[in-house]
């Protein structure tokens, strides 16, 4: 819900306390990571969901973006772009 109402630092405060995080808080934490322009820590936790559960990524981004290619859907600078694009 913090991700959607573009709350990113509370988002992360809350992620962070998950004690055993699944492939979806991982993603969640990417995508809160990419829209705080924070790239690197993005691609570390986006590349640690897909390692986790590749599958449950996918259904993400087939729930969100059908027939999109998941890279590109997550790719943290196109994950930036999107926020603000839906912003205004």
């Amino acid at each position: 819900m913090l991700l959607a109402l573009s709350r990113y630092d509370e988002a992360l405060l809350e992620l962070d306390g998950v004690s055993e995080p699944d492939a979806l808080v991982l993603l969640r934490r990417g995508l809160a990571h990419a829209a705080l322009m924070r790239y690197a820590e993005a691609r570390e936790s986006i590349a640690r969901a897909m390692a986790s559960d590749t599958q449950a990524v996918e259904r993400f981004i087939r729930r969100l973006a059908p027939g999109s290619d998941p890279e590109v859907v997550l790719a943290p600078e196109n994950v930036f772009l999107w926020r603000r694009y839906v912003a205004q």
